[in-house]
């Protein structure tokens, strides 16, 4: 599912993502939210995305290698 730089810089995000999984029944690894790297580049959709893979919701970044995004990816947004 593709997501918006500005659905990623309004924190409430995370919280309609929790709502809807909890809603679904949905696990939540088996959600993968897409996000380009520049909509990724901001510090709120860094804590955001970083939230978002805490709650154990899989990320993917879209046009990879087009910014500057690499060395500001929280830890916790990569899986291993």
């Amino acid at each position: 599912m593709n997501v918006s730089p500005r659905c990623l810089d309004d924190h409430s995000i995370v919280e309609d993502v929790t709502r809807a999984l909890a809603t679904s029944g949905v696990e939540p690894r088996r959600l993968t939210l897409e996000v380009s790297e520049s909509a990724a580049m901001s510090a709120p959709a860094a804590k955001a995305m970083e939230r978002l893979a805490e709650l154990g919701v899989r990320l993917s970044l879209d046009d990879f290698g087009t910014g500057l995004l690499v060395p500001r990816l929280p830890e916790a947004a990569a899986d291993p």
